[in-house]
């Protein structure tokens, strides 16, 4: 089910299935989380999923708050995120992880926590034009990937 809302003057989807796809949510606990004061969370749960009712902004930050991550985080699975770690800058998007380190010398790509290619960036990108270099990437990866297969 999708949601199309107003965030801090942003319209954005949510998509309820995704979110606990990608997170790897258990259902009980999504549906305890969302309906704690009902004594049939499951089916009230599937009623969400199938689109016949909507959850609102406390039961979003409920959802957010099992995640372990904010709300807008919610509204933003399929997008890259930033963060930092071990002194780099990182990007992570789905199962895919970026590694920067803050001179910009080397970007490591990682699948699932595995390294899969490292390289010396490009210097002089803008950040839109990273992005298009990591996304593509990944597609020349997974191409490569899918012919040997």
């Amino acid at each position: 089910m999708k949601i199309t809302t107003t965030y801090l003057d942003m319209t954005k989807e949510f998509n309820i299935s995704e979110v606990i796809e990608r997170y790897n949510l258990d259902m009980d606990e999504v549906a305890k989380a969302l309906f704690p004061n009902v004594r049939y969370t499951k089916p009230a749960l599937d009623r969400v999923l199938r689109g016949e009712t909507y959850i609102n902004t406390e039961q979003l930050r409920a959802l957010a708050n099992l995640a372990g991550v904010i709300v807008p985080d919610l509204f933003t699975i399929s997008k890259w995120k930033g963060g930092t770690e071990e002194g780099c800058l990182t990007f992570l998007k789905g199962d895919y992880k970026v590694k920067l380190n803050y001179n910009g010398v080397w970007l490591s790509l990682y699948k699932n926590n595995e390294l899969l290619t490292q390289e010396i960036s490009m210097p002089n990108m803008t950040l839109e034009q990273f992005i298009q270099h990591i996304d593509e990437l990944i597609i020349n990866l997974n191409n490569n990937e899918n012919g040997n297969n």
